[in-house]
């Protein structure tokens, strides 16, 4: 099946909102297909804020799709699309979620089968069958029988666990401050605490404990209410928070010591955490081609793939030299970052 081309947007509208015109375009595409193939799935995230228009469409920035499926319809989906044309970007999947696919035209697209940092029962993380059959999806017409959407109080869950939780420890590839516009957005920073424990908190059995999910609402309160929270004196559990969000965007030496945290997150957060640290060690040290090019740039010569790739062991140990210096330099200084939000199944 061919991509639903759309017709080429203005040269005057933002990049944020070319973006989040052709994300849309994928959903209504995801969603032909999926009717096609009997499979169903729930679009998560900015893409979610977008169909239910909680957010403009030149506010919220989008690099890819991010949708969730059952394991058996996101095996389907995949095999379906790689047939038409999409590739996997890498050679083994994330913890949530398959290989990253691209396409030349669409944006990337990751298929989920479990949402870590978000769970309902306390136990395992979040699926789709836990998503419908908790009352946390409702369906999206305008893009088919097949596609569904979460509610606001799943929305304003997945905001903090995603950013806090899955990017919190390494805040490195995504800006931790956009939580706090999505809750806003979604109505998550009014009422009290309790309140939002009870309602979004439902769905926050494990991963993030109760005392840091407080500490982030607390914090998109006084943000929302023009608060110079970094003046706190002494320094409280929200200016630390903070601190934390800005120097990790900015600030490069902190940046290094939170990338020393991601050969520590190696082993996931799921129950197999042995196997999943060694898959991940695998892969992390012996690279496709095309983890070549992603993470060094495509080469002019072939020759240099097996170069880099036989060079890639000793890259890491430089990596982790260089990380562990920056670390142990933030430490002697007293300005190490927050402990790790990681659950331990």
């Amino acid at each position: 099946m061919h991509p639903l081309r759309m017709s080429k947007p203005p040269r005057s509208i933002s990049p944020h909102t070319a973006q989040a015109l052709k994300t849309a375009g994928l959903v209504r595409h995801l969603g032909s297909v999926a009717e096609g193939i009997g499979v169903r799935f729930v679009v998560l995230k900015g893409a979610a804020l977008h169909a239910l228009s909680l957010v403009k469409a030149n506010a919220r920035p989008m690099c890819d799709l991010d949708v969730l499926l059952s394991p058996s319809d996101a095996a389907r989906l995949n095999d379906t699309l790689v047939s038409q044309g999409w590739k996997a970007k890498g050679s083994h999947r994330g913890e949530d979620h398959l290989p990253v696919l691209k396409h030349s035209f669409w944006p990337a697209l990751e298929l989920h089968d479990q949402l870590s940092g978000v769970s309902l029962d306390g136990k395992s993380w979040v699926s789709f069958a836990d998503l419908v059959s908790g009352g946390g999806a409702e369906p999206l017409p305008a893009a088919g029988p097949a596609v569904f959407v979460p509610t606001r109080e799943f929305l304003a869950a997945h905001a903090i666990a995603h950013g806090f939780f899955h990017h919190g420890t390494v805040a490195i590839g995504y800006q931790l401050l956009r939580v706090f516009d999505d809750l806003a957005a979604l109505g998550g920073l009014e009422g009290t605490d309790d309140e939002f424990l009870a309602g979004p908190g439902r769905w926050m059995k494990r991963g993030l404990t109760r005392e840091e999910i407080v500490t982030i609402l607390r914090l998109g309160r006084r943000l929302a209410r023009g608060e110079n929270v970094a003046a706190d004196l002494p320094p409280t559990p929200e200016s630390r928070l903070l601190e934390h969000v800005a120097r990790s965007a900015g600030d490069p030496l902190y940046r290094k010591a939170l990338r020393l945290r991601s050969f520590q997150l190696l082993g996931g957060t799921g129950h197999n955490r042995l196997w999943t640290f060694l898959g991940n060690s695998w892969h992390v040290t012996f690279l496709s081609r095309q983890q070549v090019d992603a993470i060094y740039g495509r080469p002019k010569h072939d020759w240099v793939y097996p170069v880099r790739q036989a060079l890639r062991p000793f890259d890491l140990v430089l990596r982790v030299a260089r990380y562990s210096v920056a670390s142990l330099k933030l430490r002697a200084s007293g300005e190490s970052p927050p402990s790790a939000p990681r659950c331990q199944p």
